[in-house]
């Protein structure tokens, strides 16, 4: 009966400490990873870069992640990495190159793209948008020029 009564008693005056610190009770921690793309636009064939940082204090350790999705949903490649425990250290970054395939090798169309990709069980999404720029032969044999305007969008 004491014991029930010493945990109980500990109960009660660690939870006004860690309320008071501001501490939620039952809440995940805070995802210590950050995912990015080297820009927020492509053209269609340009490779993606998938930026995994460690923005945390300490050591990760289990294995990067990446699927990609397109604008209903559906699952257009996912990366393979082998099975060992990797590490990512405090600041480091680990990138994943999507050559803008789908799961067959094909060139995906234009549009917008869901990047899920992360580092052990933290993940984060981020949304990419391929642009196309689809040429076709010039019928009355003109020279054709194309200018292309850097917008600036990363």
């Amino acid at each position: 009966m004491s014991m029930k009564r010493n945990w109980i008693t500990a109960i009660a005056m660690v939870l006004p400490v860690l309320l008071a610190s501001g501490v939620a009770i039952g809440a995940l921690p805070e995802k210590p990873i950050e995912v990015a793309t080297d820009y927020r636009v492509y053209l269609k064939g340009t490779p993606i870069t998938v930026i995994i940082r460690n923005i945390g204090n300490e050591t990760l350790y289990g294995m990067p992640n990446c699927v990609v999705y397109d604008r209903d949903g559906e699952l257009v490649q996912s990366f393979v990495f082998i099975a060992i425990v990797w590490v990512l250290k405090p600041g480091e970054t680990m990138t994943v190159v999507w050559d803008q395939t789908d799961l067959g090798g094909n060139q995906v169309s234009a549009g917008a793209y869901c990047i899920r990709a992360g580092f052990a069980e933290y993940t984060k999404t981020v949304k990419v948008e391929i642009h196309g720029l689809d040429i076709g032969p010039d019928t009355d044999g003109d020279m054709v020029e194309i200018a292309l305007i850097n917008t600036g969008t990363r």
